[in-house]
């Protein structure tokens, strides 16, 4: 993939998405380094984690140490505070749906019913270089915007349904 066009997608998608002044100007300033290597993505997850920016929610991640639920809880609560400031979004504790191995998606489809009252969703991002279950937390008015640069990155951004 042509290098002008990850770097402006990336650069869309940080615009769209990063709410803190200081977290889009590391992004953009590090915007090189984040594109250079094969999958931008999984790149871009990479730095967004090392720089303790709450941005794209890796499921898979928690699922060494935590029951997947939990982290669910724990990951898109941090997200909608950093990058929405909606500290009272209401959303489903993990206790409610179990304890499984793999991800629930009755409890993603009521957390996404829950920030859709918000004007925000959750979507899926759908990779075919990164192979871990990938979300990211958006405006709705966002959502055809974000699937076009998404896809611009050789990836869809699938609504939660």
């Amino acid at each position: 993939m042509n290098t002008q066009i990850k770097t402006k997608a990336l650069k869309k998608i940080i615009e769209i998405c990063i709410l803190k002044k200081e977290d889009k100007k590391l992004l953009n300033e590090n915007i090189n380094n984040i594109i250079c290597k094969e999958n931008t993505i999984y790149n871009l997850l990479e730095f967004t984690a090392e720089k303790n920016i709450q941005f794209l929610l890796n499921i898979d991640n928690g699922a060494g140490f935590c029951p997947i639920e939990k982290w669910i809880e724990i990951e898109t609560t941090a997200i909608l505070k950093e990058q929405f400031e909606y500290l009272n979004i209401k959303l489903p504790k993990f206790k409610d749906y179990g304890t499984n191995k793999f991800i629930n998606i009755e409890m993603l489809r009521e957390y996404n019913k829950r920030l859709k009252e918000h004007n925000i969703q959750m979507s899926h991002i759908e990779n075919k270089e990164y192979y871990e279950n990938l979300f990211l937390i958006h405006k709705i008015t966002d959502k055809n915007e974000l699937s076009k640069v998404f896809k611009e990155m050789e990836c869809e951004l699938e609504e939660i349904k």
